[in-house]
């Protein structure tokens, strides 16, 4: 799993959500961006593993609403650039991998995605999902009811329908919730990691990070949403 996080307790949260969410049996390995010294190395790297997993970032935006020459959003096209090869690889093999959050935008930008601080998706907390006809007949989200609850934390948004990508999911305030690239490539804005609990004691974000103006955030649990990633490492599995 590639993280893209700086704050060491982030890190180790992040850590410890995948981990509650990976069977026993699976060996989960993490790597910091910042410990990657050129694309070459990530992409060798990214073809040691059964699988890639993009991470989330409370630290940098695509957008964001930042000034172009913010060090959350000039660092983020560095890690665009570094990114890229490995991404087009990991497509093109169709290699398992899952980008969540940062990480689906990451791969949407590089794919034509527009993504962008679109103040009507960005939000916090609990928001319904909408399983599409693609999904329906997805081997990850076919399992899924039309309709799930899911947990959200971002600023920015996909766009556009990335190039190659699927829509396998949306919702009245997601418009690009859930994607697919190829056969086993696959991306979501919603954090299957995170549980509802995990957030209710987490203070919320500044009102700016809100959709304006705030809305009261009900919290509810998303055990279909948490599902996927256990679903996702079965895949692995049975593809060995």
């Amino acid at each position: 799993m590639v993280q893209f996080r700086t704050t060491p307790l982030r890190i180790e949260v992040e850590q410890a959500r995948h981990l509650r969410a990976c069977p026993k049996d699976v060996a989960l390995t993490f790597c910091s961006i910042f410990e990657v010294a050129n694309a070459q190395e990530l992409l060798e790297k990214a073809r040691m593993f059964d699988a890639v997993i993009f991470g989330g970032s409370g630290d940098f935006d695509i957008d964001g609403g930042r000034h172009a020459d913010d060090f959350g959003r000039s660092e983020t096209v560095r890690i665009l650039e570094l990114i890229q090869n490995t991404v087009e690889d990991i497509i093109k093999r169709d290699q398992h991998f899952f980008g969540i959050c940062f990480g689906h935008q990451l791969v949407a930008e590089l794919r034509g995605g527009s993504v962008t601080n679109d103040h009507r998706q960005q939000k916090f907390g609990t928001h319904t999902v909408l399983t599409l006809e693609d999904g329906r007949t997805d081997v990850l989200f076919g399992t899924l009811p039309e309709v799930f609850y899911a947990q959200y934390w971002h600023k920015d948004s996909v766009g556009a329908l990335p190039n190659g990508a699927t829509l396998l999911a949306a919702s009245p305030t997601c418009n690009f919730s859930a994607l697919r690239y190829s056969t086993n490539v696959y991306t979501t804005q919603f954090h299957p990691e995170i549980q509802a609990t995990d957030i209710e004691g987490t203070p919320r974000p500044k009102t700016s990070y809100l959709a304006e103006p705030p809305v009261a955030i009900d919290m509810h649990a998303s055990p279909e949403a948490t599902s996927l990633l256990a679903k996702f490492y079965e895949r692995i599995q049975n593809s060995r």
